[in-house]
């Protein structure tokens, strides 16, 4: 063995920070882009936002002014789309343009204003607000709020009571953690909460048991309960139920409801087929979650940035302008830069936010560009399915690679592309990804999308005798049998619970 110097000639791939920048803005979805953007006009003062134009599938780039088509601006647009844009390029291109960029305007100064989250409007009414308005109505003594205001404090945001409390001293761990002190029960952390602030033992547990019980009747009926059996108990009894559907609920044979174990709770309780009924009907009108209606809203902010327009017999992909950021370089700079009384540190900092700032607007160019590409190979497989209305028969089974291989791109810039992008067509909203499925093979034919295997069981459940429901294993056969899928009873299972489709015991009509 002896110590030695060796040359070795090898290709690495190199990923440039603009490449990154690229990828990254590639994978965000509409929104995340937007904050991106927000963002970035907030650090690059050389940026702002323009009029955008539509940029389609059937031609190269659109530039958001005109150019005039001399050979240097020729040059500069083979630049551009090569991703490889500089200063002095830069210079040129605003220069060709002349005075169209006289008329452009600055960004908003009431900017901070509009995108301050905590300016915007909220709803104040949450469960406890809305508890406590009605406790402190419903309350005469001083002391019952009080005890009702606790209570109500403990309550999680579904409307069950904690059960235990953690009461946290003055030190610290090596986390720097507060240490838990003590566990209590909620009534004993109440009574001697209020017991303190009086000085005297003026409550006791049943006080505390006195006042939650009146809660109990708030609405929403049921807060205040430990658990969802018990919410469930408490609205029955509140509503006035049968002694016989309040048992069900209070001995917990939901359990057996929710199985269809009919004839077990009817032997259980001795009930005919009508109490049955009617049991299951009003068991299904309460609430197990009381606080459920007061959940914060949570909008979806699902925005199609791509539209899918026909065209006689095809189809025509183009981005939507409103939704997607397109900026510019502030022509405020452009002068100073271009002025040759501006001093040198100016220069530089000025020279160096725009080359920050090209690489972001090429960033979003080359976002559009990709996303159109991909969309026009994916309808291309596609077009059956769109031009029978969105019906599975005729969806088709592609992979990433797929695409990636028509385009010859790598899979993982398909995937970027397709999740968390949304298309608007006559026939609904999808999510590019939602064109990928996997293939199931088909004996003698051709390979089967996992979304028309999915398809064909949804319809022989659909059609099945509801008082018979079929097994998994029965549908396997039916697939295999009459339709040449060869797929499992577990992969029939999987499907089902995709679909949201119950299982056979849960499926069977009760009467």
């Amino acid at each position: 063995m002896e110590l030695g110097l060796q040359q070795k000639l090898a290709l690495k791939q190199k990923i440039t920070p603009q490449m990154i920048q690229s990828i990254t803005y590639l994978q965000y979805n509409l929104e995340d882009l937007n904050i991106e953007v927000e963002k970035q006009l907030e650090e690059n003062v050389l940026l702002e936002k323009e009029n955008q134009e539509v940029y389609s599938g059937e031609i190269n780039v659109i530039v958001d002014q005109p150019i005039v088509k001399n050979e240097e601006s020729s040059k500069l647009e083979h630049i551009e789309n090569k991703n490889e844009f500089t200063i002095d390029d830069w210079k040129t291109h605003y220069e060709n343009q002349g005075q169209n960029f006289e008329g452009y305007k600055a960004r908003n100064s009431d900017y901070d204003d509009l995108y301050d989250p905590d300016k915007k409007g909220k709803n104040s009414e949450t469960l406890k607000s809305h508890l406590l308005e009605q406790a402190r109505i419903f309350f005469l003594s001083e002391l019952d709020v009080m005890i009702a205001e606790l209570l109500i404090e403990n309550m999680n945001y579904d409307g069950f009571l904690e059960e235990y409390i953690k009461n946290y001293g003055d030190e610290f761990n090596d986390k720097k953690e507060r240490i838990v002190m003590k566990t209590e029960h909620v009534f004993e952390y109440i009574e001697s909460k209020i017991n303190m602030i009086y000085d005297n033992n003026v409550i006791e547990e049943d006080d505390i048991k006195d006042v939650l019980k009146k809660i109990y009747s708030f609405d929403p009926v049921g807060c205040g309960a430990f658990s969802k059996i018990e919410a469930l108990y408490i609205q029955a009894k509140h509503y006035n139920y049968d002694e016989y559907i309040i048992d069900i609920i209070n001995k917990e044979d939901l359990n057996l409801l929710a199985d269809n174990k009919i004839k077990e709770i009817k032997e259980k309780y001795n009930i005919p087929d009508s109490k049955l009924i009617r049991a299951i009907e009003f068991i299904k009108r309460l609430e197990p979650i009381p606080g459920r209606k007061f959940y914060p809203e949570q909008p979806l902010n699902i925005e199609p940035e791509i539209k899918l327009i026909k065209e006689g017999d095809d189809y025509r992909v183009e981005l939507i302008k409103e939704r997607i950021p397109s900026l510019r370089i502030s022509n405020h700079y452009r002068k100073k830069l271009l002025d040759p009384n501006t001093d040198k540190e100016t220069r530089a900092y000025i020279e160096e936010k725009i080359q920050s700032a090209l690489h972001i607007i090429n960033a979003i160019k080359q976002r559009k560009k990709t996303i159109v590409r991909v969309m026009e190979v994916i309808i291309k497989i596609q077009k059956h399915f769109f031009d029978n209305g969105g019906n599975y028969d005729y969806f088709k089974a592609i992979v990433l690679k797929d695409v990636a291989q028509e385009l010859e791109l790598d899979e993982s810039t398909i995937s970027r592309a397709t999740s968390g992008k949304y298309l608007i067509s006559d026939i609904g909203l999808f999510e590019l990804k939602h064109f990928f499925s996997t293939s199931v093979k088909v004996t003698g034919g051709e390979n089967q999308s996992m979304m028309v295997v999915k398809n064909l069981i949804k319809r022989i459940i659909n059609n099945e005798n509801k008082k018979k429901p079929l097994s998994d294993a029965k549908i396997s056969n039916i697939l295999k049998n009459e339709h040449n899928l060869n797929i499992s009873r577990k992969t029939i299972g999987n499907y089902r619970k995709d679909l949201d489709i119950p299982s056979t015991t849960k499926r069977k009509k009760i009467l």
